[in-house]
C-alpha cells in the first residue's frame, strides 16, 4: 500500500511538472522606420532586438529597400534627424543583394540601455558624401 501511494504521488508530481508553462519572458523588439533622404529612393527600417535577457549587446536588424550596388555606410549619430552631431556607433559598410539589404549589426549595450539611446540611425552612400536614408530613435522617433 505504501509503495502504491508513493508511485501515485510520484506520477502526480511528474504530471504537474510536465504541464508547467514556460516562464521564460518573450524577447523584446523595437522597430524604427528609415525614410529616404536626398531623393535617393532608399527606404527601410531598423529593428532593435533583445538577444537574451542576460546579453550585454543588442542586435539591430537593418532592412533597406530600393538599394543600389556599391554598398552603404551605417551608423548612429547623436542628435535628432534634422541636427546630426558626432557619430556614437559605427558599423561601416553594408552591401545590397540585388535591390535590398538585410543584415544584422550589434550594439555593445544591453537592450534596456539601447532603448534609452537617443539619436538618429543614418545610412550614407558608399563614399559618405551623402545621407541617403535616416530615422530617429529614442526620443527622436
Amino acid at each position: 500500500m505504501k509503495y502504491t501511494t508513493y508511485v501515485i504521488a510520484l506520477l502526480i508530481c511528474f504530471g504537474l511538472y510536465a504541464c508547467k508553462k514556460d516562464s521564460t519572458p518573450a524577447l523584446r523588439t523595437q522597430q524604427y522606420p528609415l525614410t529616404t533622404q536626398n531623393n535617393s529612393g532608399l527606404t527601410g527600417s531598423v529593428t532593435f532586438r533583445e538577444i537574451n535577457k542576460d546579453s550585454v549587446k543588442t542586435a539591430i536588424d537593418v532592412s533597406l529597400h530600393n538599394a543600389i550596388l556599391g554598398g552603404y555606410i551605417v551608423h548612429i549619430h547623436e542628435g535628432g534627424p534634422t541636427s546630426y552631431h558626432v557619430i556614437i556607433y559605427d558599423w561601416g559598410h553594408v552591401y545590397p543583394q540585388h535591390d535590398s539589404v538585410h543584415t544584422t549589426v550589434y550594439l555593445p549595450l544591453p537592450y534596456d540601455s539601447a532603448m534609452n539611446l537617443n539619436g538618429t540611425f543614418v545610412v550614407h552612400d558608399s563614399t559618405e558624401s551623402m545621407i541617403v536614408a535616416s530615422g530617429g530613435i529614442g526620443i527622436y522617433k
